[in-house]
């Protein structure tokens, strides 16, 4: 949602965009996949809480992904690469 709203050129709210639509399901402790309810999350999270990863060549900041929990299908991310420095060359693997 954040990079919605960035790419719109639109302000993003402090605590990030929100959304009602179902990203992920949360499970209670000893409640059954099919009994569980889901539960309204932030799909991006604002740039204060990215999960900033420093690479030798500039730094990596991750605002959705399926290792910060906040999605299945989808990784937002913003790559800074520093002045005279490049990314490496690598692929992405389509995942399924």
């Amino acid at each position: 949602m954040n990079a919605i709203l960035w790419t719109a050129k639109r302000d993003v709210p402090p605590g990030g965009a929100t959304t009602d639509a179902v990203t992920m399901r949360h499970y209670g402790a000893g409640r059954a996949a099919d009994e569980a309810s889901a539960e309204t999350q932030r799909v991006v999270l604002p740039r204060s809480e990215a999960l900033v990863e420093p690479q030798p060549w500039g730094k990596l900041e991750w605002f959705a992904s399926r290792a910060l929990g906040n999605s299945t299908s989808m990784t937002v991310g913003v790559a800074t690469i520093g002045v005279g420095k490049s990314n490496p060359l690598h692929r992405h693997p389509k995942l399924r």
